[in-house]
């Protein structure tokens, strides 16, 4: 779980923080959250899928990619990623200003000050620019 630490300090989102401290299940609160329940009726499905989407949105997933990793439909992944992000709003604005300033800068800077170069992420190619934008959030 060192990733969702990681971004937790990142994005300083108080709600992952907070769970880490406390030594919570952070699959079990995701999918307590996602699928409306109480976290003492989360099904180890569940607590699954809510896994996928947390490292997959961390890591730039789309509601294209998690749709097809869970075998759902796009609508059900669109959903799901609003509700993760309605729980941990500051993991969405952290990502959303790592990739603005890339676009701005040209590069992202890792936690340690290298700095990596994403020319891509100004790009007309859809793919390459995705690729960039994923780079610049895991930076």
């Amino acid at each position: 779980q060192i990733e969702l630490r990681i971004m937790a300090h990142l994005s300083k989102d108080q709600r992952l923080i907070e769970a880490f401290k406390n030594n919570e299940d952070i699959h079990k609160i995701t999918a307590a959250e996602i699928f409306n329940c109480n976290l003492s009726e989360v099904s180890s499905e569940q607590r699954r899928y809510a896994k996928v989407i947390n490292f997959g949105l961390i890591y730039g997933m789309s509601a294209y990619g998690l749709a097809k990793n869970l075998n759902i439909d796009r609508a059900s992944a669109q959903s799901y990623i609003e509700r993760y992000f309605a729980r941990y709003p500051s993991v969405r604005n952290y990502m959303e200003e790592a990739k603005q300033s890339a676009k701005n800068k040209g590069y992202v800077e890792t936690y340690f000050g290298r700095r990596l170069w994403v020319p891509e992420i100004n790009g007309s190619n859809g793919i390459a620019r995705a690729g960039a934008e994923r780079a610049a959030i895991n930076g």
